[in-house]
């Protein structure tokens, strides 16, 4: 009943959840660790996208085609031209990562509610900015490595990898597998 990714709040007391019915059906959610308690955001469609939680407690989840934010201020929809599944509120909450019906990286400015592509490398998912907001890591579909750097547009390869986590603002840990042959031959 749960989707692949999910988030767990700042204070590590919500998880951001795709809920999923026995009908195959989709909703974001937010689990409360505590009460044990599932919030759906919205009701079960076809195709919703991975919430995300801010630090201040902001949510933002995609349902098809529409970015949903849950602020502050209040509800807002902002339309987009694709689907994206993924979305991630930077650590000052300033900004959301996402891909691009391509897989390219895009940048989104809660302040001006305009969209910034960062790179043209396509079949990026998955962003997870670094703890300073200063970076954002990349997976690809062929599970290559990519971090991006906010401020110069730098783009750096880091290779064959996956599941991978910020330790700290320089440091990556994922894990790295070589096949050949359809077996394994190296995992660290």
């Amino acid at each position: 009943g749960c989707g692949r990714y999910t988030e767990l709040s700042a204070d590590g007391t919500r998880l951001a959840l795709k809920h999923i019915n026995a009908n195959g059906k989709q909703a974001p959610a937010v689990l409360d660790l505590k009460s044990g308690e599932l919030t759906l955001l919205s009701g079960y469609v076809d195709q919703c996208g991975q919430p995300t939680v801010s630090p201040m407690g902001d949510v933002a989840y995609t349902i098809g085609r529409q970015l949903h934010l849950m602020m502050a201020d209040g509800k807002k929809q902002i339309a987009l031209d694709y689907y994206t599944n993924i979305v991630r509120f930077s650590p000052d909450g300033r900004f959301l990562a996402w891909s691009d019906a391509d897989g390219r990286p895009v940048l989104f400015d809660l302040q001006t509610m305009q969209q910034k592509c960062l790179s043209e490398q396509m079949d990026l998912y998955n962003p997870k900015w670094s703890p300073d907001g200063s970076k954002l890591l990349y997976e690809q579909g062929n599970m290559t490595l990519y971090v991006i750097e906010i401020a110069s547009g730098k783009m750096y390869c880091l290779g064959n990898g996956s599941n991978a986590q910020w330790m700290d603002d320089e440091r990556i840990i994922y894990t790295r597998s070589e096949y050949r042959n359809g077996d394994i031959f190296f995992c660290e």
